[in-house]
């Protein structure tokens, strides 16, 4: 898996034909405006259109708020843009683990998104914390902040 910027992206038209191998684009959308999102999409399907394309659920400003969950307007925006831009390939949405967790009922509707075949969550933890109280112990216990 290799995972490339946006200079990448844009300029990828003559060289995808070179490429042999699996592709994984992967935009941190949390820091981006919506038109930003919806040209870094229009370049992954123009220029890539074998690659995965790795999105996340938040655009800039955005918050996960309180309930500590991917609501129903969360999940139904990210549909949205996906279809505003014409996606068909392999997507896979970058949600952080323990709120995907509580996201269950609405992070199904990802699973239908029109044009859109193939799709995963891809889960990472953010702000990790590994405790080990006792330095002879064999096991390490993980929190989350």
């Amino acid at each position: 898996m290799i995972t490339v910027g946006l200079g990448v992206v844009a300029a990828g038209t003559e060289r995808a034909k070179y490429i042999k191998f699996p592709l994984w684009l992967n935009a941190d959308t949390d820091k981006m405006e919506d038109k930003d999102i919806d040209k870094f999409l229009s370049l992954c399907t123009h220029n890539f259109p074998k690659a995965t394309i790795s999105i996340g659920m938040l655009h800039k400003g955005q918050k996960i708020g309180s309930e500590k969950r991917y609501n129903a307007k969360l999940v139904t925006q990210m549909k949205d843009t996906l279809i505003r831009n014409n996606v068909t390939q392999t997507v896979a949405f970058t949600v952080q683990l323990l709120t995907a967790a509580y996201s269950q009922d609405t992070l199904a509707a990802l699973k239908d998104v029109q044009g859109i075949t193939d799709s995963a969550l891809y889960m990472y933890m953010k702000d990790l914390m590994v405790y080990r109280g006792d330095t002879n112990a064999s096991t390490i216990a993980v929190f989350s902040k």
